[in-house]
């Protein structure tokens, strides 16, 4: 699969799009965007790599949680702009 941003997050194809489209109308509101992220809330481990990219991005944060409504399930996805 050929995502717009190239991310892969191997939850499975039909939710790496929903996310991936999700990113692009975030994308299109902010200047500069990099440390493109994700978590499943139910996943510490996943929570932990994802606070740490946050630190690592550059200026503002912009972060959200989203539902998987076909899945029921949560992730935080977020990146860094400015």
């Amino acid at each position: 699969m050929n995502l717009r941003f190239g991310h892969t997050f191997y939850y499975n194809a039909a939710i790496d799009l929903r996310i991936d489209t999700l990113f692009e109308k975030l994308y299109n509101k902010h200047d500069r965007v990099d440390s493109f992220r994700v978590a499943e809330l139910t996943s510490q481990e996943e929570l932990a790599e994802y606070e740490s990219l946050k630190q690592k991005g550059c200026c503002g944060t912009h972060d959200e949680e989203y539902l998987d409504k076909p899945t029921g399930r949560r992730f935080m996805v977020g990146f860094n702009h400015g």
